[in-house]
């Protein structure tokens, strides 16, 4: 499906683009919307139906530390957590979170990363380090475009503070283990 939908998309681009842009695939990813959750309060059936996380984020100069749930999973949701968008290891992860104020506010302080601040991610019992190396915002559309060409990369998004814009952080693997 996803290399179907990856083929109309270039398809579509070859009558839209300049040759230039067409030698620089993109990859538009959409955002998840946030999803209702009816929260049980019976403690025994939350115990029961509790999820294990597959993963951690963990960003050190922003004192970040969240677990991360499987795409599937009703915990992976930017309600509760830091969210997995897309997941195609180990070439491209992308994370989101909500920033701004509240206690689900993971990605508040995103915007204090600098270039070559470091990231780390342990993903299905694997270890990875990240880099940032750009910093950049779109125009908020519910969609975020990316550079399909890199590999290794893990992109952190949220709401920028500037009104009607996305955040995007990129950042390079530079170890795994």
């Amino acid at each position: 499906m996803y290399k179907k939908i990856l083929t109309l998309i270039i398809i579509i681009s070859l009558f839209i683009l300049t040759p230039e842009q067409i030698n620089e695939p993109k990859r538009i990813i959409k955002k998840i919307t946030p999803k209702i959750v009816n929260i049980n309060i019976n403690k025994d059936e939350q115990v029961s139906q509790k999820e294990q996380p597959i993963g951690k984020v963990q960003i050190p100069k922003i004192n970040l530390n969240k677990n991360l749930y499987k795409i599937g999973s009703k915990l992976n949701n930017v309600e509760e957590n830091v969210t997995i968008l897309e997941s195609d290891l180990p070439s491209i992860i992308v994370l989101a979170a909500h920033s701004g104020t509240g206690k689900n506010a993971f990605f508040k302080d995103l915007n204090k990363l600098n270039i070559n601040d470091t990231i780390n991610l342990t993903y299905t019992n694997a270890n990875y380090t990240y880099n940032v190396i750009n910093i950049f915002e779109q125009d908020k559309s519910g969609y975020i475009t990316i550079n399909e060409k890199e590999y290794d990369r893990l992109f952190l998004t949220t709401c920028s503070y500037n009104k009607n814009k996305q955040l995007i952080i990129e950042c390079k693997k530079i170890n795994s283990n």
